[in-house]
């Protein structure tokens, strides 16, 4: 029976959480969460080899895991999406064949190796437009081997923004017709990524300083109380410059000064993100969009806590 469950899985480098499911449901039957002492995955990079193996193989053990089939969320630090164009002359079923040939020549990614996915997006008057998704092939290729060493399988890579807009969309809170700035707020960095046409076309982030002092003190929860509430809060005023910023980014790389979002996503595993989410509501001219723990159902009809929405998102993937 374990061949037909599937493990949705999302390593931070504070955390590594999971759900399980049936394939092809969306019914979570059982999650959990385990945090990492500070240092041994840094910005999406294993550190420490030897201790990161030894922590998973306890949550393997605890949590049921082995010879089980997962599918993994790669580290946001370590995506880079990107909006390109490809002229109206080079036929549509040509579009990927030609974006790939280019890479490393007129198309430029920051890694020495990459794993990289082409979504076409739409055809516009004067050019076809996709969007480049890729991640480094070295760091996936080493949480893979990691996993597998450990008698995972490994079934699938995905980006934690394309999970939770999945979930967005299963819940009818967002339609391909909306220009989507999604607000992942981490408990160290804010991740922004902008989608049109259900596709992601940019990833930005923007590390938080009130997590700095914190850090060293992450043990086997995570709370409230670890936070001050005045810095959090001081901090997000300065996310509204980030996020006017992105804005103009968005229209600068769309070559349209109308083009504004229609909606903002906030999601993430903050412990303040209820009275984030609460003070952006009162800010913003902008709809903000909320996911709710009651919105999204796990063990026993119980609400999942936001933090889990992203390995949830996971779940989702082929679902319809």
């Amino acid at each position: 029976m374990s061949n037909k469950k599937v493990i949705n899985l999302e390593i931070k480098d504070y955390v590594i959480r999971y759900t399980e499911n049936k394939r092809g449901s969306t019914s979570v039957e059982r999650m959990g969460e385990h945090f990492l002492p500070t240092g041994i995955v840094k910005d999406g990079v294993i550190e420490d080899y030897g201790q990161f193996e030894r922590i998973l193989k306890t949550v393997i053990k605890k949590w049921r895991l082995k010879r089980k089939k997962v599918r993994l969320i790669m580290p946001d630090s370590l995506v880079f999406i990107r909006r390109e164009t490809v002229p109206l002359d080079v036929p549509k079923d040509e579009v990927k064949k030609h974006i790939n040939f280019n890479l490393g020549e007129t198309i430029h990614l920051p890694f020495n190796s990459s794993v990289v996915e082409v979504i076409y997006i739409q055809q516009l008057e004067e050019h076809h437009e996709v969007s480049i998704i890729s991640t480094d092939k070295a760091v996936a290729s080493q949480f893979v081997s990691t996993l597998e060493d450990l008698s995972l399988i490994v079934e699938a890579i995905d980006i934690s923004p394309l999970c939770y807009y999945r979930l967005l969309h299963s819940k009818q809170m967002v339609t391909e017709d909306e220009q989507l700035l999604v607000v992942q707020y981490g408990i160290d960095r804010v991740t922004f990524s902008a989608f049109v046409q259900n596709t992601p076309i940019f990833l930005q982030e923007f590390d938080l300083e009130s997590s700095e002092t914190i850090k060293s003190q992450l043990g086997p929860t995570l709370s409230k109380e670890d936070f001050d509430k005045q810095t959090v809060m001081e901090e997000l005023e300065d996310m509204s410059i980030e996020i006017e910023r992105v804005e103009r980014f968005y229209q600068f790389m769309m070559s349209n000064q109308d083009h504004q979002f229609t909606g903002i996503a906030v999601v993430g595993d903050h412990p303040y993100l209820e009275e984030i989410i609460m003070e952006m509501k009162e800010s913003y001219e902008t709809p903000i969009i909320q996911l709710t723990e009651n919105d999204v159902k796990g063990p026993k009809e119980v609400g999942i806590d936001p933090k889990y929405h992203g390995v949830y998102g996971l779940a989702l993937k082929g679902v319809h």
